[in-house]
């Protein structure tokens, strides 16, 4: 009976966040608050436990992913205002062709989410992607679905974007193998969704309110800045993964 207590309160905590954030588009900070003394009501709590434990797991997850998303933050920052994102992009565009456009606009969601946060990649990308459509006359889905793709999944499921690294800390687990179990989970996910399943959402015809696109994809390449970015965005994961690899043998004693 307990359990089944807890089970109600969990699932119904789920359905009351989504239903304020979806339905009544309450701001999502307030949304998990109010889901979070709901979940303790229904689970037993009274309300001085209730509000501790809500300090105490706010406290213990934002003193581990505040340092990290703060400095990517800043890699976000310098890849936005540099121009890195749209050079990345282009830089994929140009390697891939025509035929590998949609997968080169994948990529580079996949790889600016791990810096950028999802709004922002599609603010700084997406006159590129008007520029494809207009360019091969098709509709602005067929190139925005699988940009859309690439960002969410590494949003979702690689650190050190926010969300995967507060699951990380959580579940306790390594960041270093929350980033390669993300990947090898993600990566198939993106590729699958963003490439196949997203043909069968893409309308036939042309967008025609499409805008002048203000981004062109013929613009010279900087093939330096498109280096810079590879090591502004492998650096940080390179390191963690070599932490969690020497953490590792550390702990098996070789």
């Amino acid at each position: 009976m307990e359990n089944l207590q807890l089970y109600l309160a969990i699932v119904s905590g789920v359905a009351l966040l989504l239903f304020l954030i979806m339905k009544w588009k309450l701001n999502a900070f307030l949304s998990l608050l109010f889901a979070s003394i709901w979940v303790g009501l229904l689970g037993g709590l009274n309300t001085d436990e209730i509000i501790d434990s809500i300090a105490k797991g706010m406290g213990d997850t934002l003193a581990f992913v505040a340092t990290i998303v703060g400095l990517g933050a800043i890699f976000g920052a310098i890849l936005e205002h540099s121009g890195g994102a749209q050079a990345l992009a282009r830089y994929l565009l140009k390697k891939g062709g025509e035929s590998k456009s949609r997968l080169a606009l994948l990529s580079t969601g996949f790889i600016v989410s791990i810096s950028v946060f999802f709004d922002v990649g599609i603010i700084i990308l997406m006159p590129l992607v008007k520029a494809l459509a207009k360019k091969s006359n098709r509709h602005v889905l067929y190139y925005g679905l699988p940009l859309l793709t690439g960002l969410g999944i590494t949003h979702s499921f690689i650190p050190p974007t926010p969300g995967p690294v507060a699951v990380a800390d959580i579940l306790q687990v390594d960041l270093g193998y929350a980033i390669v179990v993300g990947a090898l989970v993600g990566i198939p996910v993106a590729l699958f969704c963003g490439l196949i399943m997203t043909k069968f959402l893409v309308p036939d015809t042309p967008d025609s309110e499409l805008e002048i696109a203000t981004e062109t994809t013929d613009q010279a390449l900087d093939e330096g800045l498109v280096r810079t970015i590879f090591w502004v965005l492998g650096l940080p994961i390179c390191l963690i993964l070599l932490g969690s690899f020497l953490n590792t043998m550390a702990r098996e004693g070789l």
